[in-house]
């Protein structure tokens, strides 16, 4: 590295002219002028690029409200009952230690980046520049480095950006195969190093092209060191799969999502890799633990003294995880007679006309489960699962709930997944035939199975199969996140990105405003988008925990970004005024609707999905009960509006650049 440290600017500025790092790597244009009709809109609109603080609230905002400027060591006032604003101090980013895994093997010396770049040429430039980044606006960051392939050799053991850059350099040719489990015991090497204080948090970014030749020792040892139990449970390994989106990475997409990391993928080129650490770097900062004189956001955000019965919250009630372990993905396929529990089951099919739902119930059969989950998202574990009656489908996955919460295991939340399924395939089909010619966007069909038999198996550690459970066709290939149900949009470099968002937009105006269909993930392929698990955001509620009513809809339109497939089909950008209009309210006064990027995005990691207040929390990087406390890195300084009833109610958000 130390051969790049001095160079890296030039070959740097086609990555940088598009990223910015309050911004989330979206690209920045003059789409914001075009959209709004005059200065007022522009204002409302550019929140998270309002000039620093002090600056007053809107006067359009203020009203009879009082206004008090709390300097930073000044706590908060306390709540007297009426109407009144202040401003939450800022949190100074606590140091981070961050250890990144590079793959050094043959295929890394491929030279098919642009230019004729070897792909470890690549990676050490985007790891130089990573670093320095990271550095400027969290100086105090320490940062280690190991090369693996065969074996894994420490090259930087916890040193600031300058002397890592300057004195450390990647082998100049890769050579050998791919050994996950080496790299990820160089990790915990480093990680126990004396030379970083035992409470510095640590962030882990595993870089690497290809499948690894030791998938099940390399996930033996991460279950052993980074999950349950182990010494280093709760520490995040972040993945960047360097290659095509066609390609198999699932080895590194489980080792990420199961540590609670983020996987994404770049493509062999510079831009698209520095996109991919760009991201890493963003997740690691909403995730990161901060200092903070004076009163916390987290505290002001959760002073709700009462609520409706039915609004969101950012409370985090308490709810009971399933204590369980995983396995490799290569045995979820395994239906034999060993690591498999069989039940009798009623399978029921949900279908959408655009007007009726309706239900097919299929007469009851045997299904397999295996044993143990092989991933998990926000809400649900992910099993291997059989059914004999489905044998269309191939290869299929049964979705069980994390949490042991009856609630989130009735038929009323299990069926609410296969509603919106429905749902959303016929908005798909709507939809595809508006933007004909264009990558085909479709969802996989999602069952109900209701468990009949009185005497049902447990799985492993005594997990008792829940009477409701859901089930899909298994997809393979590398799992994109382009949005969530609470404002989070992923990288504009995913294949077709823009697309998938102009189908969320789409859905809202296709319905009347009565509801949207956000939480969309799934695979890519170059002429089509699978999609599963959609979440439907309705004005009443009626989709499940996940469905944020109002407030879900307000963060997603307020995120969204048109692009040219929302023109093409005619869709108006939403504005402050017509988002006025849509809510009857402004977006700022939405209870608990963070404005910033930050606190758009701050559900990153494993649990980009909300929940409300039926369910589980809003936000929050991940649940409380299984990583412990963690906190979130949230706006540089908050407007809070507190009404009569103890409500809270975040007027304006400003976030710094380095926050």
């Amino acid at each position: 590295m130390a051969r790049l440290a001095a160079g890296s600017g030039d070959s740097w500025e086609m990555i940088h002219e598009r990223l910015s790092p309050s911004t989330g790597g979206r690209q920045q244009d003059d789409r914001w002028s075009t959209w709004c009709g005059n200065e007022e809109e522009r204002e409302e609109l550019g929140q998270d690029d309002v000039a620093p603080l002090p600056a007053p609230l809107p006067k359009r905002l203020l009203g009879t409200t009082s206004i008090t400027l709390a300097p930073r060591w000044q706590p908060l006032p306390s709540v007297a009952g009426t109407t009144y604003s202040t401003i939450a101090p800022r949190r100074q980013p606590l140091p981070t230690h961050i250890v990144l895994l590079v793959d050094v093997s043959g295929s890394m010396r491929i030279p098919d980046v642009e230019g004729g770049m070897s792909r470890l040429e690549a990676a050490e430039r985007c790891v130089v520049h990573f670093v320095e980044q990271r550095a400027r606006q969290h100086p105090l960051d320490r940062f280690s480095l190991a090369a693996f392939s065969d074996r894994s050799d420490i090259l930087a053991r916890a040193l600031d950006s300058k002397s890592l850059t300057q004195t450390c350099s990647l082998p100049v040719r890769g050579s050998g195969g791919t050994y996950y489990r080496a790299a990820l015991a160089s990790a915990v090497e480093l990680m126990s190093s004396k030379i970083c204080e035992a409470s510095m948090p640590c962030h882990v970014i595993l870089l690497s092209d290809g499948r690894p030749a030791d998938s099940g020792a390399a996930f033996d040892f991460l279950q052993d060191k980074f999950l349950g139990n182990g010494k280093h449970a709760g520490t995040c390994i972040h993945g960047i799969a360097l290659g095509a989106s066609t390609q198999d990475f699932t080895p590194l997409q489980q080792i990420a999502c199961l540590s609670g990391g983020m996987f994404t993928i770049s493509s062999c080129r510079i831009r698209s890799l520095g996109t991919a650490f760009t991201t890493i770097c963003h997740t690691i900062s909403d995730s990161s633990g901060t200092n903070v004189t004076g009163a916390s956001f987290e505290k002001v955000a959760s002073m709700q003294l009462q609520e409706a019965p039915d609004s969101p919250t950012v409370h985090k009630p308490s709810r009971q995880l399933r204590a369980i372990a995983f396995e490799p993905t290569e045995l979820s396929g395994s239906f034999g007679r060993r690591g498999v529990a069989r039940v009798q089951a009623v399978r029921t099919t949900v279908a959408f006309d655009g007007s009726t739902f309706t239900k097919h119930i299929a007469e009851s059969g045997t299904v397999t489960l295996r044993q143990r989950p092989f991933m998990r998202g926000a809400m649900r574990l992910v099993f291997g699962f059989e059914d004999q009656q489905v044998t269309q489908c191939g290869k299929m996955v049964a979705k069980l709930a994390r949490f042991v919460d009856e609630s989130l295991n009735s038929i009323d939340a299990v069926g609410s997944c296969v509603k919106s399924t429905a749902l959303a395939q016929h908005f798909a089909t709507l939809f595809r035939e508006q933007v004909a010619g264009r990558a085909r966007i479709s969802f996989v069909p999602s069952y109900t199975y209701e468990v009949t038999c009185d005497n049902a198996p447990c799985l492993d550690s005594g997990y008792k199969i829940p009477r409701y459970f859901c089930a899909e066709p298994f997809m393979p290939g590398a799992f994109l996140k382009y949005n969530s149900n609470a404002g989070y949009v992923g990288e504009d470099a995913m294949p077709h990105f823009e697309l998938v968002q102009s189908f969320t937009h789409f859905t809202f105006a296709a319905s009347g405003g009565k509801l949207m269909i956000a939480d969309l993930q799934g695979v890519a392929k170059e002429d089509s988008v699978l999609l599963t698990d959609p979440q439907v955001l309705s004005l009443d509620g009626s989709f499940g925990p996940g469905d944020l009513r109002l407030q879900g809809i307000g963060m997603c339109l307020k995120a969204h970004r048109c692009g040219p497939t929302c023109r093409k089909l005619g869709l108006e950008p939403v504005t402050a005024s017509s988002l006025r209009r849509i809510c009857g309210m402004d977006w700022q006064e939405i209870p608990g609707c963070i404005g910033s990027s930050a606190e758009r995005a701050n559900a990153l990691g494993s649990s980009w999905d909300c929940l409300s207040s039926r369910g589980l929390s809003l936000g929050g990087p991940r649940s409380t009960a299984e990583d412990g406390e963690s906190q979130v890195s949230a706006s540089s300084w908050a407007h809070i509006r507190i009404d009569d009833t103890g409500n809270v109610f975040i007027l304006q958000c400003v976030e710094d650049d380095d926050a």
